[in-house]
């Protein structure tokens, strides 16, 4: 199967299986610290981005705090209602 892009993974599996069982040797460590420091810099990436979420929820929670609630929002509705139909009824009695 050499050539192609098909590989089999249960002989590959034992193979990495069998190789970490030996342990190996050879003091090369695989490329483990490059790989390490990778994995290091990719962090503090992460550890900038998840910062930045964390101020933006704060903003957005204080902006959410100051929003009406749905008791506020139908009382000033139910109300300016009640003071539209007053105030045609006393239209409609100074008319007629």
């Amino acid at each position: 199967m050499s050539g192609t892009n098909v590989h089999d993974l249960a002989s590959e599996r034992e193979a990495r299986k069998k190789s970490l069982e030996m342990g190996g040797g050879g003091n090369d460590s695989g490329g483990m610290e490059a790989r390490v420091a990778r994995l290091e810099t990719r962090l503090d990436g992460i550890h900038d981005v998840l910062t930045s979420i964390r101020e933006r929820l704060s903003r957005l929670e204080g902006k959410i705090d100051n929003l009406p609630t749905t008791w506020v929002m139908l009382t000033a509705i139910v109300g300016s209602q009640v003071a539209l139909l007053g105030f045609t009824f006393a239209i409609l009695r100074f008319v007629r």
